[in-house]
């Protein structure tokens, strides 16, 4: 007997018994048995056939397939056990090892987070008077976030930074460049003046929507939407532009030296090279950098001739030339 035919033997010593009980007898209406109108023969001998080349098939490939061409160690079950334990325990042992250095990172980032901040706030409230707002306004707190990208931002009564811009930052000058520019989002109310542009913007596009949908247009809010979009980015990057101005003052202030600054922001550009060209809601890092220059320039000619460390302040007239200029 051929390996075929004691397979296909095979298959039907197994699935006989299941899938090919006796038909049962069925009758007509005239009382004729139907038996002989069916068979289940011919149904049985393909599915075993079938069946057999799939079984054949398989130790074909088992037997054909190329096979590894050197005599390799083996593994017994107790060694891999054995390793198998000590890799787990070097994991475990590094992830406790990684969470206390980063607990002892944060503690670390906690520390200077506290001085630098501390010393802007000192900063910042004695330039608050300037601008005519209560000191005790301008006092805000300070968030080391749990993770995040380099960044930094405020809300109009908080300023957050991540760990990443925590590393970033190469010493407590640096971090009171970019405490000093977020304190001054908060105290320039830059927040609070986006979010009325924002409104504003949208309900110019809402009246557009309006007018389209009157005449029988739907625009689904599209106007809307712009409008709101382009009362974002409408003096965007000039908040940021002033928030790097006063925040140079609130740093200086802060009895930092500001001189270096400037170079941070090529620092950011060689970290995040897009930022030298793209400045869509900033201005771009070289307009940063030179716009630094400029104003540690200023700080110094005060501190020369011994004036007031305080910020240029626009006049009345001059904010609305401004405006009508933009």
């Amino acid at each position: 007997m051929n390996l075929y035919g004691f397979l296909s033997k095979l298959f039907s010593a197994l699935v006989n018994p299941i899938c090919f009980q006796p038909m049962p007898v069925l009758e007509n209406t005239s009382g004729k048995n139907l038996r002989g109108l069916f068979s289940v023969k011919p149904i049985k001998n393909t599915i075993s056939k079938i069946f057999s080349a799939i079984i054949l098939s398989a130790f074909l490939l088992v037997f054909a397939a190329c096979t590894p061409k050197t005599s390799m160690p083996g593994v017994s079950q107790e060694e891999l056990w054995h390793e198998t334990e000590k890799q787990r325990q070097l994991a475990a042992e590094h992830a406790i090892d990684k969470q206390f250095k980063n607990r002892k990172s944060r503690l670390k980032h906690e520390e200077m987070l506290n001085v630098v901040s501390s010393n802007i706030l000192k900063g910042g409230v004695e330039i608050c008077g300037a601008f005519n707002k209560d000191k005790s306004l301008c006092v805000y707190e300070f968030i080391l976030l749990e993770k995040g990208p380099i960044n930094a931002f405020a809300d109009g009564n908080r300023i957050y930074i991540t760990p990443a811009m925590m590393n970033f930052v190469k010493n407590e000058e640096e971090l009171a460049y970019i405490l000093g520019h977020e304190y001054a989002h908060n105290m320039m109310n830059h927040i609070g003046d986006m979010q009325f542009n924002v409104l504003a913007g949208a309900v110019v596009g809402a009246l557009f929507d309006g007018l389209f949908s009157a005449h029988g247009a739907d625009t689904r809010g599209q106007f809307t939407e712009a409008g709101a979009q382009a009362g974002r980015l409408s003096y965007s990057k000039e908040y940021e532009a002033e928030a790097d101005y006063v925040g140079l003052y609130v740093a200086t202030l802060a009895g930092y030296n500001v001189s270096n600054a400037p170079n941070f922001w090529r620092q950011m550009a060689v970290k995040e090279p897009e930022s030298i060209y793209v400045g869509m809601t900033h201005p771009t890092s070289p307009e940063r950098f030179i716009a630094m220059q400029k104003t540690v320039s200023e700080i110094e000619a005060k501190k020369k001739r011994g004036a007031r460390l305080l910020p240029e302040i626009k006049k009345p007239e001059e904010t609305v030339k401004a405006k009508t200029r933009n």
